[in-house]
């Protein structure tokens, strides 16, 4: 149907983008400059796309690959938004629950729509909802 997402901004809150620079299905976002937004909220000292593995910081990518991966060397597309714009935001820390991931997440979506952000996923779940600054 020709779906692509072009000039679409999608938003992915998650714990982690580890090796999404490498991710094949993810090149040609890294290659066409499609990546405009990208900031740790956890960690920020980190190198971007780097963190402990065995965290579960994988799975911001693992989403991201599945909203708009497309590998061509295999012919596969595993989501609609290929040639969408991307801001990601990793505000969750998987081996710890702290009241500031929530804050860090509310902080992520402000800031995304400031930037004029049109969709954002926000794949993160806490027990309980324990942010009281709304």
């Amino acid at each position: 149907m020709g779906l692509t997402g072009k000039g679409v901004k999608v938003g992915i809150i998650d714990g982690g983008f580890l090796g999404a620079n490498e991710y094949p299905s993810l090149q040609a976002h890294f290659n066409q400059n499609r990546v405009q937004y990208y900031k740790v909220f956890v960690t920020p000292d980190l190198m971007p796309y780097t963190n402990a593995k065995g965290l579960d910081n994988m799975h911001g990518t693992e989403v991201w690959e599945i909203i708009g991966g497309i590998n061509p060397m295999k012919n596969v597309q595993f989501g609609l938004e290929t040639n969408a714009i991307y801001y990601l935001a990793r505000t969750d820390h998987a081996g710890y629950e702290m009241r500031k991931e929530e804050k860090y997440m509310i902080q992520a979506i402000e800031e995304m729509t400031r930037l004029g952000v049109n969709i954002v996923n926000i794949s993160l779940g806490y027990n309980k909802w324990i942010y009281s600054g709304i």
